[in-house]
This record gives C-alpha cells, structure tokens and sequence, in this order.
C-alpha cells in the first residue's frame, strides 16, 4: 500500500499532531507499506527527526493567509506517486485542502481529527467541517465522546482510535521507590492549557507541603507571565518554570504527580507519556479527553470545577500520600498496557487503511463497468 499523511505543520511546532503523525507514518512504514508525508514549510526544516525511508513532500505557503500552493500541485504529486490512500491529521480548516488534492487525485481520503471537534468548528466552519466529513471515505476520531459530533449518518464510517503509547513504555511497571517531591506540569505554556492554574493551586498548597517542588517543562507564550505569577506568590525558590529536558523521560522519571489543567484536547500525548512512566494524573472534569482518559480514584484524580482551591484539594490526597501515588500510578501503568498499546493500535489503523483502499477500489471498479454496460446498451440512432 502507498500512503500519503498530511500534516501541515511539522516544520513549525513539537506539538501532538505532529508527534502522532509522525508515528504513525513510521509504524506504517515498518509494516513494509510506501509512506509519503505531505507539510508545508517556508524556511523551516521539521522540528522531528524523520525516518530517511519516508517520502517528505513539502508544499510552499503561507498559513495566515491561507496562501497554499497544495491544492494546486497535490493532485499530481499523488498521482505521480500513485498514492493508494491520503489521511489528513489536522485539527482545522487544513483538512478542506487535503481532501481537494485527493478528490482530484481520485483516490480515497480519510478525515482524522487531532482535537476536540468543538474547536475544530469554533476555528474553522461547522459547514465546511460537515461537508469534508460527507465526503470523506472515512472519519477517524480519538475517543468514543467525539462521536456524538458526527452526523448519525456518517457514523457508520466512523472509526475510533486513540493514540498510542510511547514506543519506549516499560514492559514491566515501573519501580515506584521514593521519589523527589515533585509536581509535573510538562506541556506548552499556553492558555489553552491554563498552567497558571495549577501554580495558583500550587500556591494555596505551598505551606501545607514545604518539601515539594513545582516543575513547569514546557514553552510559550504564557512563560513571562507564569514567572511573574510565582514571583509575586513568593513561589520563586520552589517553581522551575523552562524548556523540558531532549529527553522527556527524564522528567517523569524524576517526578512523583503529573498535572495538565487543560481546557481541551484531543488525546494528550503527555498524560499517556506519564501513565507509562507510573505516575498518577490529575486533571479537570471540564475537559472532555481528561475524563475519558482519567479513571477517577483509580489511575488519577479529577477536580469538579476549573478553579485553584478545586484543583488543589484534587491534588493534597496526592502529595499527602505516597501509597495513593503507589496506587495509582500502578494502575496507570497498567491501562496503558491493556488499551493502548501501539501494536494493537497500529495494526488497527493498517488493517482499517487497507480495508479503505479495497472498498475504493471495489466501488471504482463497479462505476466503471457501469458506464461501459450503458454505452454498450444506449439506443442506437435511428437511421432513414
């Protein structure tokens, strides 16, 4: 099979879209499949080391203005590489230009939405999003709770599949000896993902924990303001606020709680990195993807409301004690094991492209025989 991945933005951000096609376009190719990946890039080169067997084509554009030159040469560059099958990872409008290049490619698209479809139509279009939805050959999703965003018609085209654990998950829990007091907040420091609540939690709890340590690992444009914030809580000597470590293991080797207050997602990556590290999670019920990540009590904790004093009672069970972090940390550990395991999950999305390819194939083949029984059969002209 010959696959084309689109994703636009591996030359510009180290962000989970692009992490997730990247793995999947390197486990695909590991199953022996031709794997091209379609970006855009200006003068950036992609911020992911990226397996040499792959096929990178990288389109001229400009994001902002929607300037791309892909609907334009994507066509043929999929035919000339007789590309079996586009799946656009994107979380926006991106998508719509995708499934142009594969409508004129003639080939089937798959639709993979990498966030909430909540944001997908507040940042794009509902009409736009409903129409590339229908034309799709089929509708990839995260987790079972975005379904009920696909029209009832569509679904039954649907698959669901999460993202899948990092390749380097240990396959045995991980030894839980004491570790260094230390609350994890590893991810972009952006509003979306309101870091500066958990260090206002954080600073309601400070006293109440004199050892423990915040680690904020991460960048964006939420840093200044996050170092200011600790300053004025009197938080400075025990808040380290910077870039996480090239290899991120090490921050949850040296942590003992993880926290991502997101607002929304679409399947973070960090919270599967640390739940294969063995550290309990923490997260807010207002995020949808928390939710169906977290088991409350059992792999993690989630506070009812996205305020500090809500978050930090989720957090005190935690850092009071360490049998609880034991706990469930193990159990974390565990669920990744059982429900997403990349095999198990890379197989899947192979087993469903080449099912998507046979089907399009099929129906190609029939239209074919079609058109040529009706000319066979049209009424001759009646000559006189």
């Amino acid at each position: 099979m010959n696959i084309a991945i689109a994703s636009s933005q591996i030359c510009y951000f180290r962000g989970g879209a692009e992490r997730a096609s990247l793995r999947l376009a390197h486990e695909m190719r590991s199953r022996g499949h031709a794997v091209h990946i379609l970006t855009v890039t200006g003068r950036y080169s992609p911020v992911y080391p990226i397996d040499p067997r792959l096929s990178v084509h990288f389109f001229p554009g400009i994001f902002f203005h929607r300037k791309l030159e892909a609907i334009a040469l994507g066509p043929a560059l999929l035919q000339e590489q007789r590309i079996d099958v586009l799946v656009s990872l994107e979380s926006d409008w991106k998508h719509a230009m995708w499934y142009a290049c594969s409508e004129r490619a003639q080939i089937p698209f798959v639709y993979s939405e990498r966030i909430t479809p909540t944001y997908v139509e507040d940042n794009w279009s509902r009409d736009e999003r409903l129409f590339v939805l229908e034309k799709a050959a089929a509708i990839h999703e995260l987790l079972p709770c975005y379904l009920k965003y696909i029209p009832e018609h569509l679904r039954s085209k649907t698959f669901i599949l999460p993202n899948a654990v990092p390749e380097t998950v240990a396959a045995q829990a991980p030894e839980r000896s004491p570790k260094p007091p230390i609350l994890l907040y590893l991810g972009r420091l952006t509003l979306q993902k309101r870091p500066a609540l958990l260090l206002q939690a954080f600073g309601l709890l400070a006293e109440e924990f004199p050892h423990w340590r915040l680690r904020m690992a991460g960048w964006g444009a939420q840093q200044e303001h996050l170092e200011s914030l600790a300053h004025s809580l009197g938080l400075a000597e025990r808040v380290v606020i910077g870039e996480a470590a090239k290899d991120t293991r090490l921050e949850y080797q040296q942590a003992s709680v993880y926290c991502l207050p997101t607002l929304f997602e679409g399947f973070p990556n960090a919270v599967l990195e640390a739940m294969s590290a063995g550290l309990p999670v923490v997260g807010i019920a207002d995020c949808p993807a928390m939710t169906a990540i977290i088991r409350h009590g059992v792999t993690g904790l989630l506070a009812d409301s996205p305020t500090p004093q809500a978050l930090a009672a989720t957090l005190r069970p935690l850092l009071t004690s360490e049998k609880a972090r034991r706990r469930m940390g193990r159990e974390a550990w565990r669920q990744c094991q059982l429900e997403y395991a990349g095999k198990r999950i890379f197989d899947a999305w192979d087993a469903r492209l080449c099912k998507i390819v046979e089907a399009f194939s099929t129906k190609k083949e029939r239209s074919s025989c079609r058109n040529i029984q009706e000319t066979d059969t049209c009424t001759p002209p009646i000559v006189t």
